[in-house]
């Protein structure tokens, strides 16, 4: 269970950062390349 805590916290943190929350965003829609993800 602690694993598992840290695991969260560590996603968590992860997902704080708005650019990783919009990679997350627009992968949730479809694939991606690189370039359209730094767009």
């Amino acid at each position: 269970m602690l694993q598992d805590s840290a695991q969260l916290d560590l996603m968590f943190q992860a997902l704080a950062d708005p650019a990783r929350r919009h990679m997350v965003e627009r992968l949730s829609r479809g694939s991606a390349s690189v370039s359209q993800l730094a767009e």
